[in-house]
């Protein structure tokens, strides 16, 4: 897709920066940092093919630059963690026509803070009552609490992440830990995480890892 945003240094053109799959399998959410969009394309699932032509733009706040997408575990709401303006914009999600609507954009930062810093992921928690991001320069992760109802987050502040640069995180089956990839300081940390309250403890003692910019669990063998 043709075009560019209003940051110079970062948004010149169109740069698609992941490829999700919606709960029901039939379309793929692709955020485009470059345009401030999320496309939404029809997915054939046998074939494994979408028509690159025919995409339904999500439009986010000019400068931005949405980075990755999150469902809800009931499939009402999606969460995109906009990287360059350090902000969660919270979505309804029409399954029917595979849409999106903005209900919500709030920050990831504590009020006042000033620094250099961009967002990287986000994640919903299995119970769906918590959405959080990770901030690399404030190295921290942010959580906030999900209304089931409406969508709407609140945040509960932000929590140190125990190293560089937190590229990515995953929240381990069961919803009580939180693995996160500090790029920059090449370690992976552990954070407990309170399924009832949303909110997380300190770091464990870090593991090393070169570079880590991934984290993902797999599935049991049936």
């Amino acid at each position: 897709n043709p075009g560019s945003g209003p940051n110079k240094n970062r948004q010149q053109a169109t740069h698609a920066h992941g490829v999700y799959l919606n709960p029901d399998n039939n379309r793929l959410l692709i955020p485009d940092l470059g345009l401030d969009k999320v496309w939404s394309y029809a997915f054939d699932a046998k074939t494994s093919k979408f028509d690159a032509d025919k995409g339904t733009p999500f439009t986010a706040e000019p400068g931005s630059g949405p980075r990755h997408v999150a469902f809800s575990p009931d499939h009402l709401h999606a969460y995109i963690v906009n990287e360059l303006d350090n902000t969660v914009s919270a979505c309804a999600y029409d399954a029917k026509e595979g849409t999106l609507k903005s209900l919500q954009r709030i920050s990831t930062l504590p009020d006042g803070w000033s620094g250099q810093t961009t967002t990287a992921e986000i994640e919903v928690h299995p119970n769906g009552r918590f959405v959080y991001a990770s901030n690399r320069g404030h190295d921290s992760i942010a959580i906030f609490a999900r209304d089931v109802k409406t969508g709407m987050l609140t945040s509960l502040g932000q929590t140190p992440c125990g190293g560089k640069t937190p590229r990515h995180f995953a929240i381990a089956p069961g919803g009580k830990w939180l693995i996160c990839a500090h790029q920059n300081s090449s370690t992976l940390a552990v954070l407990p995480l309170d399924p009832e309250t949303g909110k997380l403890g300190s770091a464990g003692t870090p593991v090393a890892c070169p570079n880590p910019i991934c984290v993902l669990f797999g599935k049991k063998a049936d």
